[in-house]
């Protein structure tokens, strides 16, 4: 099977360049020829993710939210969703998913404090559909919504915080 599955990728992967080979085959191994350029999309994440770090650190906000924002929204969601039970890839979506969570709630700061309060509860509410327990975004958004005066809806986000976090932490 993992040799049909090569000659396969090999087959889509030179119709794009078929002067390259793609995929090489040494010392009883597989690998991806250094040469050839790929865009693998979680490393970009982590790539802008990393860059908006270091540009906030040294004091180039603009710089370092727009990274941010690329970040945000390159991240789809779980990382090997479709193998959540597989060891190997526990540590990194852990890693993702924090990283995201944490530009996230960096990112719905910063619209908050510009004001751009539209912005800020989308981004709140595109975080707590990837991790529903995700407190800062639920206190944010009741910042959010209190900025607007809509004292009920941060009432109502509250208890929706409280709620899940007894639900599927057992937290009071």
């Amino acid at each position: 099977n993992l040799h049909q599955a090569i000659y396969s990728l090999r087959q889509t992967l030179r119709r794009r360049e078929p002067d390259l080979q793609h995929i090489l085959f040494q010392n009883d191994r597989y690998f991806l020829n250094p040469t050839t350029d790929v865009w693998i999309d979680f490393l970009e994440f982590e790539n802008n993710a990393q860059n908006g770090q270091r540009l906030e650190a040294a004091g180039e906000m603009e710089k370092a939210f727009e990274a941010y924002g690329v970040a945000e929204g390159l991240y789809q969601g779980a990382f090997f969703e479709e193998d959540l039970y597989e060891e190997w890839s526990i540590a990194q979506r852990d890693y993702l998913h924090n990283l995201y969570l944490e530009i996230t709630d960096r990112l719905s700061e910063h619209f908050l404090n510009r004001r751009d309060i539209v912005a800020a509860i989308a981004l709140c509410q595109k975080a707590l559909g990837h991790d529903p327990c995700y407190e800062a975004a639920h206190r944010r958004l009741m910042k959010c919504y209190n900025a607007q005066g809509l004292r009920h809806l941060a009432v109502r986000q509250y208890q929706i915080c409280v709620d899940l976090l007894a639900t599927e932490l057992g937290l009071e």
